[in-house]
């Protein structure tokens, strides 16, 4: 599944032991506690689980509670509202880890930055969990603050558990990869069962008195109760970590210190300036257009991708091979934006699909639409051992990073083919399709992310110059935020085109970038400096 990253990190809540490993316990590199990994490993596999559980658990039932009618506990929203909505928050999740990364480098520290991110996104969930748009607007802002803080930076602490040299570094980014999924698949199951599962409704809620329409709510509470366990286990084992994470980066001179100060102000000036504003325009009911806000985002998105790549790509103290290598990385970063925008389909137009024109039965097994997403977690789990060791038996024979690039694009793009005819089945006989159809779609974009994802990251700190790799990597993320804008979108193109010209056309795009992709794989790999 796809993203981007003071002595008590818990200070005010003076329960959890996070104090430095003893003499006697974890020490970094020796520590092999946790299958021969740091035990601090354990504490943020688990932490980050719980964290995935209540994001993609929200995630699956976003969309069909924004579209489902009042009568029936949703919200009612028409297609352009809804595809804004949902533009908005999947994008602005990513968008706000670049404020979050640089509070934890300069001001929090990783650990209370993913402790009090955490916070937060239960508090946003808990809102969610209530009858209302201002608790639906209000829990989506909260869940943005909260995964900005937390996520870019529950990465960092993995990395800062091993050694600059320890060769246990990508398996342990394996391990934890792996967390992510697990979190994902059960947080999709759960929430999904509680949001949508008539057996749910009919033998729990009804008994107690509950309308069918409130098991929306159930949902996003389940949520609340996982980034809750979350933060539990982060607490609780927060001592198995050691220093990892524990402190900002100190200010070079009193220069760096006025600075930090200064953006500081501006971020706590704009978040309290942001809020002010949407209460005020909710207060006195002054009419928003939410295509102009839709539109204004987009721009800006555009813009500070654009400002980001030129500032690095003009900047006069890298040479021109070191050049050479960052205009492959903005190849590359196009391409996973295109990738990326296609594969987030899963939570706006292919969930949107299963619950409308896809059966929600196997062999007499009725299961909820929002299940049809865990094929892709279940998928990378399966898959990615056997993947991991043909990469590692091809050795230098294995594609190199633009051709596994183009793979991906390809696969995305023959799944969304599948989806088309599928769509089209559908629209001819007002038949719903076999679960099949979609099953194949997601194995195919399982696969795509499987030659895309996991070397991403890599790539860039290979083809990054080392003075500017943490430069260059928050501007990678930037691809999640553009992608997830984009993605969005696709359900705002609803209101004009039907499902099937939508999957055809995102099919055609992605195949055409695939393709393009792969006539210049041997140029790029020119351009690459002997990378692979």
């Amino acid at each position: 599944m796809s993203g981007s990253n003071s002595n008590n990190p818990y200070a005010g809540g003076g329960a959890a032991d996070d104090s430095p490993a003893s003499p006697t316990g974890p020490t970094g590199n020796d520590d092999r506690a946790f299958f021969g990994h740091p035990s601090g490993l354990l504490t943020l596999f688990f932490a980050e689980m719980w964290e995935r559980f209540s994001y993609y658990g929200m995630r699956a039932i976003l969309i069909l509670f924004m579209t489902k009618a009042t009568a029936e506990g949703g919200l009612g929203f028409d297609n352009a509202q809804k595809g804004v909505v949902y533009a908005l928050y999947t994008s602005m999740v990513y968008f706000a880890g670049l404020a979050g990364g640089w509070l934890a480098d300069n001001v929090m520290g990783q650990r209370r930055a993913v402790f009090w991110g955490g916070v937060v996104i239960m508090l946003g969930h808990i809102s969610l969990a209530f009858h209302g748009l201002p608790f639906f607007f209000a829990g989506l802002g909260l869940i943005i603050v909260g995964t900005g803080l937390l996520k870019p930076n529950i990465s960092t602490i993995v990395g800062q558990l091993y050694g600059p040299t320890d060769v246990r570094r990508d398996s342990g980014f394996a391990i934890y990869y792996m967390g992510i999924n697990i979190g994902s698949f059960v947080g999709q199951t759960v929430c999904g069962f509680f949001a949508q599962h008539p057996w749910f409704k009919k033998n729990v809620l009804n008994p107690m008195g509950i309308a069918d329409s409130a098991s929306w709510h159930w949902g996003f509470a389940a949520a609340a109760v996982g980034m809750l366990l979350g933060l539990i286990v982060f607490a609780w084992k927060g001592r198995l970590m050691g220093e990892a994470g524990l402190r900002p980066n100190p200010p070079a001179n009193a220069a760096e210190a006025q600075r930090r100060q200064r953006i500081l102000r501006l971020l706590i000036g704009g978040t309290v300036g942001a809020v002010a504003l949407g209460g005020i325009v909710y207060a006195m009911g002054i009419p928003v257009n939410a295509g102009w806000i839709n539109i204004g985002f987009g721009l800006l998105l555009l813009g500070l991708t654009l400002i980001s790549f030129g500032r690095i790509m003009l900047s006069p103290e890298f040479s021109p091979e070191e050049r050479r290598r960052l205009t492959v990385v903005c190849i590359l970063f196009v391409a996973s934006v295109v990738f990326w925008g296609a594969f987030e389909q899963a939570g706006g137009a292919l969930n949107l699909f299963a619950e409308n024109k896809s059966a929600d039965t196997i062999l007499g097994f009725a299961f909820p639409s929002s299940w049809y997403q865990n094929i892709n977690p279940f998928g990378i789990m399966v898959l990615s051992p056997f993947f991991a060791m043909m990469w590692m038996r091809l050795g230098n024979r294995a594609p190199s990073s633009p051709a596994k690039f183009a793979m991906a694009l390809i696969l995305v793009g023959g799944g969304f083919v599948v989806a088309a005819i599928g769509s089209g089945l559908f629209d001819r006989s007002q038949v719903r399709i076999s679960p099949i159809w979609l099953t194949v779609v997601y194995l195919l974009h399982t696969v795509g992310e499987l030659c895309l994802s996991p070397i991403g990251l890599s790539m860039v700190t290979k083809l990054s110059p080392q003075r500017a790799v943490s430069q260059v990597m928050s501007i990678w993320f930037l691809a999640n935020a553009d992608a997830n804008f984009l993605a969005g979108q696709t359900v705002i193109l609803n209101e004009y085109f039907s499902d099937t010209q939508i999957f055809w056309a995102i099919a055609g795009m992605t195949l055409l970038a695939g393709a393009i992709l792969a006539a210049m794989v041997k140029p790029i790999r020119a351009m690459m400096g002997g990378v692979h």
